[in-house]
């Protein structure tokens, strides 16, 4: 039943972000950034819309924290939750891909064994 829920979250957010990632998307800033030149320093303080100034760790921090409560409709009290969640699973991904690479690289050289075998 909770992967069933899961599973429902995730298709509703991908077909809420689909048409944004689908899609080719230009934008052009020329006007802002004319506008910006043109301001004085007083009207740059009070409508700061610089880019450069903006720190995109935490806009993105919080960018994503709002699509979780608002999209998803996923409350914040399951956010440790999550994160334990999140790192059990990466540890199990991380065991499975050097399981995997152990195995390949056995079966690899078992093989180059047999072959130089025969010569």
């Amino acid at each position: 039943f909770r992967l069933l829920k899961t599973y429902k979250k995730i298709d509703k957010f991908s077909s809420v972000i689909s048409h944004f990632t689908t899609r080719q998307w230009r934008f052009s800033n020329d006007a802002v950034v004319k506008l910006w030149s043109r301001m004085n320093p007083a009207d740059r303080q009070i409508f700061n819309f610089d880019m450069d100034n903006l720190t995109w760790d935490s806009y993105l921090r919080h960018m994503i924290l709002g699509m979780r409560v608002y999209i998803t409709k996923d409350p914040m009290s399951t956010l440790d939750k999550g994160r334990e969640k999140y790192r059990k699973l990466k540890i199990a991904h991380y065991t499975l891909l050097t399981v995997i690479t152990i195995l390949l690289v056995w079966g690899f050289i078992s093989l180059i064994i047999r072959i130089m075998s025969f010569f």
